[in-house]
């Protein structure tokens, strides 16, 4: 959908929001249960099974392995004795333990590193501002941006005073764009050009804004 294009009360009335006071409790509970979180679907993160599987197939381990499988064969024949079978099996325990336990302790410390650096953003939500954490944010939300915040999400403008954007993540620009809640854009225009939207990830240098949004997480729709 080009959100450039379309009237600012057409957006308003499909969203079913209200510029003066956002959305309620309610509807962003309706509206997540639809298009879940404002973040991009994560990998399904691997089971211990599957860790341990997946180092029991590593080479060294199964060298190892097949290590152990003579030493015992060896044991029953009554070449040798049973001590190095279990010796180098438990070389493999211990190697997949500690490497499971490992990987286990880094993902941890991982996602302490991102509950740490949540990026909070200000909404208006049952007609008051609200401070929420950006991974919150529901198309319809109405956003409250000033110089400093990066934007959480695909966002229309409503309001904008002496606004400029830094978009060169987007497009190689370095110099920030001026932004303009009532600027007239050309169908198909690029992302450089649409002068009236706010971009996921960007920041804003200059000015204040308010703006609706139009697409979050895996929703986000660029025009």
């Amino acid at each position: 959908m080009n959100h450039t294009q379309e009237k600012l009360p057409d957006i308003f009335l499909r969203l079913d929001t209200n510029p003066d006071t956002g959305l309620t409790d309610g509807q962003v509970a309706e509206i997540q249960a639809v298009t879940g979180l404002n973040k991009f679907d994560e990998e399904k993160k691997e089971t211990v099974p599957e860790r341990v599987l997946y180092h029991l197939k590593d080479l060294t381990s199964i060298i190892l392995l097949v290590a152990a499988g003579i030493a015992f064969v060896l044991a029953i024949q009554g070449i040798k004795g049973i001590t190095d079978g279990f010796v180098i099996l438990s070389i493999v325990i211990l190697n997949v333990i500690l490497a499971t336990r490992q990987e286990m302790g880094a993902e941890r410390a991982l996602d302490a590193l991102k509950n740490m650096n949540a990026q909070m953003t200000v909404v208006l939500r049952n007609g008051v501002k609200e401070s929420i954490d950006a991974v919150q944010l529901v198309p319809g939300d109405i956003l409250t941006l000033d110089a400093g915040d990066l934007i959480p999400a695909d966002a229309r403008l409503v309001e904008s005073v002496n606004l400029k954007v830094e978009e060169s993540i987007l497009t190689g620009e370095s110099v920030p764009v001026e932004k303009d809640a009532d600027a007239v854009i050309a169908d198909k225009a690029p992302l450089g050009d649409q002068t009236n939207m706010l971009f996921s990830g960007c920041l804003i240098t200059n000015g204040r804004t308010k703006a609706v949004v139009v697409g979050t997480g895996m929703q986000i729709e660029m025009c």
